[in-house]
């Protein structure tokens, strides 16, 4: 699993879309596809097996370790 920190996620997010570009991975998309909240990292930190986001800014949050995930797979659209 990738990670990164909350900065280098809300430097990730279009000003003008309010979203970013963002990885998870099998994990994560199968979490996303449930509904329930998933760790994501930007391209700098994913794989070549990593899947493509693109997620909210109002999404994202980091956990009581610094690592960032999206609060819920809702409104995220997968792009790969």
């Amino acid at each position: 699993m990738g990670s990164c920190t909350i900065y280098e996620a809300y430097d990730a997010v279009n000003v003008d879309t309010g979203c970013a570009i963002l990885y998870t991975n099998i994990k994560g998309l199968k979490q996303m596809e449930e509904g329930n909240s998933f760790y994501v990292w930007t391209e700098e930190h994913a794989s070549v097996n990593d899947i493509k986001l693109r997620v909210y800014e109002k999404d994202l949050s980091e956990d009581s370790r610094g690592i960032v995930y999206c609060v819920d797979g809702l409104d995220v659209l997968r792009l790969s």
